[in-house]
């Protein structure tokens, strides 16, 4: 089976995680105190709209790859979310529209954005109403560098037009 139509349960996805030792080049602090390194991966802070209906919520977040190769964004968790999925907003014809993407590539040297109004990840079926100040644990599962654990920052949706103010979404090109 191919690696990109590979999916793990959730559940059995954070326990590998979990259970497993850091990964070589494993760097826990960087000069950012919000960005999370894992090898050539630099992951910016992980931020989680609140949500407002109980039954849905969004992550954003931005990743470096500062290795010599593509790398991928293949799937993410959070906990408290049954499922989730990578997906893409975008205007097309004045219109506004989110569709699912099998993947996120990040090539090599170049940062992708995961921002509103672009590429995201779109939590469902949540056990439990996130609200702003709420930390989560998660994971981001990459092609080639496998499962990375995260901590995901819920935060209120004035707090997050001010993180990503001035900053454009990735949604084209990619």
């Amino acid at each position: 089976m191919p690696v990109s139509r590979w999916t793990l349960p959730k559940a059995f996805l954070v326990l590998l995680v979990a259970s497993a030792p850091a990964p070589a080049g494993c760097r826990p602090e960087t000069d950012d105190p919000d960005e999370q390194r894992v090898g050539d991966l630099h992951i910016g802070e992980v931020l989680i709209a609140e949500s407002l209906t109980g039954d849905r919520a969004a992550v954003y977040f931005t990743v470096t790859n500062r290795g010599d190769g593509k790398e991928e964004i293949l799937e993410a968790s959070v906990e408290g979310a049954s499922r989730s999925s990578l997906h893409r907003s975008q205007e097309v014809d004045g219109v506004m529209t989110m569709r699912p993407v099998a993947g996120i590539v990040i090539p090599p040297g170049e940062t992708v954005q995961l921002l509103p109004g672009g590429y995201h990840v779109m939590l469902e079926q949540l056990s439990r109403e996130f609200k702003a100040g709420d930390t989560l644990s998660g994971v981001v599962l990459f092609r080639e560098q496998g499962p990375r654990k995260v901590s995901a920052r819920v935060v209120s949706y004035d707090q997050l037009d001010r993180a990503f103010a001035g900053k454009r979404s990735d949604s084209e090109g990619h």
